[in-house]
């Protein structure tokens, strides 16, 4: 009975991965096809039903949005998981700045890394391009090269 009990256990992680897996390759399917609000929709059904979703799928539908050109929503999305206490990942920020930057939005990609630098995760290298290619894109070349130099004095690298 108790060696029952740890099948039914390491079943039920089993499923819980595979449907994690179903949902992530569901989304990552809309999003290369550019229906980010499909992609919006199952993401939210899921976590309307309950489910936890790890960083792979969280982190998948922000791609979706962002290669969409919806970085509003992904800021959105982003805004909501941490009010809700749910822990975010440096890779998801990176990709909602992303987002930022493929939405030439400089603004919105300042406010995120300050937000990044007091509350965290810590940004890297790669949050730093992101607001780089973001301040270049709005022709505001001498921000990103201060930018460029504000990363080098926190000991990362940008150029090389």
């Amino acid at each position: 009975s108790g060696l029952q009990t740890l099948e039914q256990a390491e079943m039920s992680v089993y499923q819980g991965r595979n449907f994690q897996y179903m949902i992530y390759n569901r989304i990552k399917e809309l999003g290369s096809q550019k229906k980010w609000k499909e992609a919006l929709n199952e993401y939210q059904t899921a976590r309307n039903e309950g489910v936890k979703l790890n960083d792979y799928v969280v982190n998948c539908v922000m791609t979706a949005l962002a290669n969409s050109g919806q970085y509003k929503i992904c800021l959105l999305q982003l805004k909501k998981l941490k009010l809700e206490g749910t822990p975010v990942s440096l890779d998801v920020h990176n990709t909602v700045m992303n987002a930022c930057a493929k939405g030439r939005n400089f603004f919105e990609a300042l406010n995120l890394l300050k937000l990044m630098e007091c509350y965290g995760p810590k940004p890297d290298i790669i949050t730093y391009a992101c607001v780089t290619n973001a301040l270049g894109q709005c022709g505001k070349s001498k921000k990103a090269i201060s930018m460029i130099r504000t990363a080098e004095k926190k000991g990362l690298k940008l150029t090389q």
